[in-house]
């Protein structure tokens, strides 16, 4: 897995991408090995599973953190190569050779899931060329060897299309009907549901509960996290400044060496100003507390929800 690290880390650099390794969770469970800023401000949240694959709750959390800061979810895997990635929900699996042609702001629009090889589309452009050419539904079916139906569901987005029929359109429309995968993510995320069902560590974790709780009663938006350096995002929308504000906490594991909180702290802390979020740690004992905020870290005790009480409210 290092290997796969550091070569996509040289392919960061050679793209001029501002990048974060992320070393928490140490084991083979976890849900972000590298976050990235590409020169254009695109933010690439990226996975590097040991075994070439990605676990449920992985995806979760990558889907949650995704959701959450705007960011793009990749993991690496060699099931993809230079010309197609893996659809797995809204995450994206890629190549290495993939995700230099991402970086260099090339178009990828063949992608393979459970069910088959599929093209990606530009619906608008489809309908745009389509009306241009006064081809009806009909006719445009009848040469495709589709439905009428179906062509309505290209125009509107509702589905992409087989490698034979993209083809086709490619000689009809020419190469600009081609749609990139990566472009419709973000409006992807923005519709789908918060993916909270697969948080099993926190079901018994009475402190996070009440962290929740005070996300949920300042109306922030809680987004959960199994397996990285942060628990959880709360997000809401400031309406004097008309922007989002997010708030990052990382919470004391039970019965853990304060060393690992701090370093738990130190790597949530990378991830928090990649998002641009602002980032708590909350501990269960006064030495923990003692030992984070020595490093600068703005840290509440489980016995002072009160405080952070407070600080969640200094944000409304």
């Amino acid at each position: 897995m290092r290997g796969y690290i550091d070569r996509v880390s040289e392919v960061l650099e050679e793209n001029n991408c501002k990048y974060n390794i992320i070393n928490y969770p140490e084991g083979n469970k976890k849900a972000v090995d590298i976050v990235a800023t590409t020169q254009d401000k695109r933010l690439f949240i990226i996975r590097v599973p040991p075994d070439d694959k990605i676990s449920k709750m992985e995806i979760s959390d990558l889907k949650n953190m995704s959701k959450a800061s705007n960011a793009i979810p990749l993991y690496i895997t060699t099931e993809a190569d230079e010309n197609f990635v893996i659809k797995k929900d809204i995450i994206v699996g890629v190549s290495i050779e993939g995700l230099m042609r991402i970086l260099k702001g090339e178009k990828m629009f063949v992608y393979k899931t459970r069910g088959g090889i599929f093209v990606k589309i530009n619906n608008k452009k489809f309908k745009e060329e389509k009306e241009k050419l006064r081809l009806s539904l009909g006719e445009l079916a009848n040469v495709l060897g589709v439905s009428r139906k179906t062509i309505y569901d290209y125009e509107r987005g509702f589905s992409d299309v087989t490698i034979e029929v993209a083809e086709k359109l490619v000689e009809i429309f020419g190469e600009e009907v081609l749609g990139d995968i990566l472009s419709d993510i973000p409006e992807e995320l923005a519709s789908s549901d918060v993916d909270n069902d697969n948080n099993e560590k926190k079901s018994n974790d009475s402190l996070e509960e009440k962290i929740k709780n005070e996300l949920k009663n300042a109306n922030y938006k809680i987004y959960e996290l199994s397996l990285a350096p942060i628990d959880i995002v709360g997000i809401k929308k400031d309406k004097e400044k008309s922007k989002l504000h997010l708030l990052a906490i990382s919470v004391e594991p039970k019965n853990k060496d304060p060393n690992i909180v701090l370093k738990k702290a130190y790597e949530g802390n990378k991830i928090a100003k990649a998002i641009g979020s602002d980032f708590l740690i909350v501990t269960r004992t006064t030495t923990t507390e003692k030992l984070v905020n020595r490093e600068g870290f703005k840290t509440y005790t489980m016995n002072n929800i009160t405080e952070l009480r407070d600080e969640i409210d200094s944000n409304n």
